[in-house]
C-alpha cells in the first residue's frame, strides 16, 4: 500500500506542474501522501516526491512566490495597505513553514527508516533509537 501511496503522489504532482494556482494545492497534497508512504516504509517515493515538490513549489512557480511575498505588493496600495501588507505576512510565514514542513517530513522519516533498519549501527544508537541489541533479545 505504501508504494501505492508513494506511486499516486508522484503522479499527483506531476499532474500539479500545468496547473496555475489550483497546482500548489495539489501539489501540497501529493507531499501528505508522499508522507503516508514515508510512514509506511517507503523511502524512494517519498524522497523523489519531496525532492521535486520542493523544487516545484519553491523554485518554478510563480503564483506560489506571489502568494508568498504579496505583502510586499499591498504595502503600498493605499491607506490601509501597511494593514494588510502585516496581515498576509504572518499568513506568508505559516504557509511557507507548512509547505517547508511538508517538503522535509517524508525525507526524515524515510531517514529515520534508514536508519532504524541498518544492521551496522552502533550499539549506543540502536539503544537510543530503542532497537533491542541482538544480546539482549
Amino acid at each position: 500500500m505504501e508504494k501505492g501511496l508513494g506511486i499516486a503522489a508522484f503522479v499527483l504532482l506531476i499532474v500539479s506542474f500545468p496547473i496555475p494556482i489550483l497546482g500548489n494545492l495539489l501539489s501540497l497534497l501529493a507531499l501528505v501522501l508522499a508522507l503516508g508512504a514515508a510512514l509506511g516504509g517507503e523511502r524512494t517515493w517519498a524522497v523523489v516526491v519531496s525532492v521535486v515538490g520542493g523544487v516545484k513549489l519553491f523554485f518554478l512557480s510563480p503564483s506560489w512566490m506571489l502568494m508568498m511575498y504579496s505583502s510586499r505588493l499591498a504595502a503600498g496600495a493605499g491607506p490601509y495597505g501597511d494593514a494588510v501588507a502585516a496581515s498576509q505576512r504572518s499568513t506568508n510565514t505559516a504557509f511557507f513553514y507548512v509547505t517547508a514542513i511538508l517538503v522535509a517530513a517524508p525525507v526524515g522519516v524515510a531517514l529515520a527508516y534508514t536508519l532504524m533498519r541498518d544492521e551496522e549501527l552502533s550499539p549506543r544508537l540502536r539503544k537510543a533509537l530503542g532497537r533491542k541489541l541482538d544480546d539482549e533479545r
